[in-house]
């Protein structure tokens, strides 16, 4: 890192002195306030932590190069190794452009969605967790 650049300590975050006994054992949860993710604290310092990100991640270079590869790569897509059950094939199929696998069945040569993320919100941010 060049010794000209800015070196800025992270946001600091706030320990709290929470301890819980769990069957005799004291198990200490000092961010517990953190789980709180509708208290306007929380989203302060989520904002706050992101920002700090930000400043460290926009400064590294060769950035436009490695989102260019990165894009290149996923443009591909995935399609995991199918699951058999009986004489049904299962498995999960994303093509480039989609944010989120689809869950297809093969049965007899016929192909067929069972289950599509994107059609149960368009955003891109419901996901099959497992089947």
């Amino acid at each position: 890192m060049p010794t000209d650049t800015l070196i800025t300590l992270p946001p600091e975050t706030r320990i709290e002195d929470v301890v819980d006994t769990m069957h005799g054992v004291p198990v200490p949860d000092s961010y517990r306030w953190l789980e709180d993710d509708r208290s306007t604290e929380v989203r302060q310092w989520t904002e706050t932590q992101n920002a700090y990100t930000r400043l460290l991640l926009d400064a590294v270079p060769g950035r436009d190069y490695i989102r260019a590869r990165l894009s290149q790569l996923l443009s591909i897509g995935t399609i995991d190794a199918p699951r058999v059950r009986g004489a049904r094939l299962f498995y999960l199929k994303r093509s480039g452009d989609q944010q989120q696998p689809v869950l297809y069945m093969r049965e007899k040569n016929v192909t067929r969605i069972l289950i599509d993320p994107t059609a149960l919100s368009g955003d891109g941010t419901t996901a099959l967790d497992w089947w």
